[in-house]
């Protein structure tokens, strides 16, 4: 299995990697539906989320991926969240 891309977060201006995944937890423990996101071989989750830290807390900056969503009608559309 290759090593999958990590998120990234702001840290008093620096971009580090952060191999944790908050907005998987964030999903899981509010019972709120995951976007069906397209998995890519270097990341299973299918997007990489950029947080940066102010103040003591953690702010979700963007989120950077594709995911396919289904319309009334049964039509697929491929969206890109940037």
């Amino acid at each position: 299995m290759a090593a999958q891309l990590p998120d990234k977060v702001l840290l008093n201006g620096e971009s580090q990697q952060l191999y944790s995944n908050p907005l998987e937890h964030y999903w899981i423990r509010l019972s709120k539906r995951r976007p069906a996101f397209f998995p890519l071989p270097n990341c299973r989750r299918g997007y990489v989320a950029t947080w940066e830290v102010k103040d003591s807390q953690l702010y979700l900056k963007e989120i950077d991926g594709n995911y396919e969503r289904t319309t009334f009608f049964l039509a697929k559309n491929q969206r890109a969240i940037i």
